[in-house]
């Protein structure tokens, strides 16, 4: 194939990022190196093949699971924002403030809990609830 891509150039070698096939024909990202070697007044050539397909593949995956991770922080922040500013609205000291703060974002880590228990495809609505509203103790729900 002629996908090529040069990604690094010295006087002696360099090296380029190419599309190549198997001999199934099956396409795979490659990795050729050549190099010039000069012995005994004899010029060499080396060219070296690699299959990087796995590791582009990691990359790739590192690099969504970084940008999902950045989301998800995000989100985060943004819900504990929210948590500050309606526990400091009904807040009568500073004192009140920081033990409600306190017990509010510790249910939150409890619903992160439930919410990433199986590996965050599906979550028990009733336990969800239930760790989401347990930070107060005068509120009773009765769920069925």
């Amino acid at each position: 194939s002629s996908d090529q891509e040069v990604v690094a150039f010295g006087p002696f070698s360099f090296d380029m990022g190419l599309r190549t096939l198997h001999k199934n024909g099956e396409e795979f990202l490659a990795e050729a190196s050549l190099s010039r070697q000069f012995i005994k007044g004899n010029t060499i050539l080396a060219v070296v093949i690699r299959d990087v397909s796995e590791r582009k593949r990691l990359e790739e995956l590192r690099r969504r699971l970084a940008l999902e991770l950045a989301h998800r922080f995000k989100n985060i922040l943004t819900v504990v924002s929210s948590i500050v500013s309606l526990t400091a609205r009904g807040a009568a000291s500073v004192d009140a403030f920081a033990q409600s703060l306190q017990v509010r974002l510790e249910a939150l880590g409890r619903a992160q809990d439930v919410l990433l228990h199986d590996g965050g495809d599906r979550a028990d609505l009733h336990q969800l609830i239930q760790s989401e509203l347990s930070w107060h103790p005068h509120q009773r729900v009765l769920m069925r």
